[in-house]
């Protein structure tokens, strides 16, 4: 299968936790970066399967099934390349930029840390 595709990461501001330590000292604790949308451009997709002809198509769910696929092989492949790590590297260089025009000198920026709930 051959297709043309994104990924949309990032962190989500609404949820950033900002304590101000003195005039010019803050603290921000920002949450995890998530992947927010994959698409694939149906569009351009080029499935490569010789049992595939007029006389045997591909059923819809084969088709919905194997993007579901991709778009998990899409969304695994970016995590390796790094993609949650420049999420955060960006989120925190926008919010040092912001900050400092405000005003402060000393920035610490923090990830929040999710503690798993044992049940």
């Amino acid at each position: 299968m051959k297709y043309n595709g994104y990924l949309k990461a990032g962190v989500d501001f609404s949820r950033i936790k900002i304590n101000t330590l003195t005039d010019s000292m803050v603290h921000v604790s920002i949450p995890k970066p998530e992947i927010f949308d994959t698409v694939i451009d149906e569009g351009s997709v080029q499935i490569y399967n010789e049992s595939e002809n007029a006389f045997n198509p591909i059923k819809i769910s084969d088709y919905n099934e194997a993007l579901s696929r991709e778009k998990n092989i899409m969304i695994n492949d970016a995590i390796k390349q790094g993609i949650l790590k420049d999420a955060t590297d960006q989120a925190k260089m926008v919010l040092t930029t912001m900050l400092e025009e405000m005003g402060f000198v000393e920035i610490k920026i923090t990830e929040e840390l999710i503690i798993p709930q044992v049940k």
